[in-house]
């Protein structure tokens, strides 16, 4: 399973990346008390890329992806195709 979208590098996406994890968690039945910590991870990243990326201002493709039926997760931030930064979940 795959779950990806891009949200325009601002403040106002992080609703919309919290609604991206709510609906692949819900859609893949993952136990939803992991949702807390892989939004705030998520949230924490994306926040950095907003607050310190000078390098664009290109919308920012976030990745969520299950790997060995739901075992480990990674998430993957991308901007003009250009790999910024990952996390993993097991």
């Amino acid at each position: 399973m795959t779950t990806s979208a891009a949200f325009k590098r601002t403040f106002d996406s992080i609703p919309s990346i919290f609604a991206l994890t709510e609906d692949a968690f819900a859609r893949e039945g993952i136990d939803t008390r992991l949702l807390h910590a892989v939004d705030l991870a998520l949230e924490e990243l994306f926040t950095n890329m907003v607050k310190y990326s000078t390098t664009t201002n290109g919308a920012v493709q976030v990745e969520i992806v299950a790997i060995d039926g739901h075992r480990t997760w990674t998430s993957r931030y991308r901007s003009n195709s250009v790999a910024l930064g990952g996390l993993a979940y097991i």
